[in-house]
């Protein structure tokens, strides 16, 4: 439960963590499983603590990414402009929750830099994900038309629609209310 209430308190009670959440992160957490052995030592006993210690150590992947998806939520909902580097460090994650919270980071604080690493979620991920990826890349594009193109030939019925609604929005006012094409081929050939 360890994780789920670092995760409370990265997202809903960040004051209590915004000194130590990023130096959790980049320690791979060993201050919090260094005062979880100092709990069970001092109810239980040293021979204990490191008998549960051993017991809990195939574990240890999947405990350690269940505390990174819980900080990378926390700084996705109260992040400040250098947790980008979070946000791309966490790009990669095989967790899907992380990946989603590290999406998040970076539309947030992105920059045209990341275009290329948000398409490829866009086009290799599923979910949400994949979806704010998208959106994310399209808004942080200095080439936005290519990236709107490229979405409205997706997989994904929201990153068609989000292309398409770009691209629909690029054409004039004018030429949206008009009855007719503003250029007639047929028209303008002569005989």
């Amino acid at each position: 439960e360890g994780a789920l209430a670092y995760r409370s308190l990265a997202t809903d009670h960040y004051d209590a963590v915004r000194d130590v959440i990023r130096s959790d992160l980049e320690d791979g957490f060993g201050r919090v499983k260094h005062q979880f052995i100092a709990g069970i030592e001092s109810k239980m006993g040293a021979e204990y603590a490191q008998k549960a210690v051993e017991k809990l150590e195939p574990f240890d992947e999947f405990i350690l990414s269940r505390f990174v998806e819980a900080a990378v939520v926390g700084l996705a909902a109260n992040g400040q402009p250098s947790d980008l580097r979070f946000g791309r460090q966490y790009l990669a994650s095989d967790n899907s929750g992380t990946k989603l919270a590290a999406v998040r980071i970076v539309s947030k604080f992105g920059t045209a830099q990341d275009v290329s690493a948000l398409l490829q979620i866009s086009r290799e991920s599923w979910g949400e994900a994949r979806d704010e990826a998208g959106a994310a890349a399209l808004r942080l594009s200095s080439n936005p038309i290519e990236v709107a193109l490229e979405l409205a030939e997706s997989n994904s019925p929201t990153l068609v629609r989000t292309g398409y609604e770009w691209l629909y929005k690029q054409v004039p006012q004018k030429l949206r209310n008009s009855s007719r094409p503003p250029w007639n081929p047929r028209a303008a050939r002569p005989g």
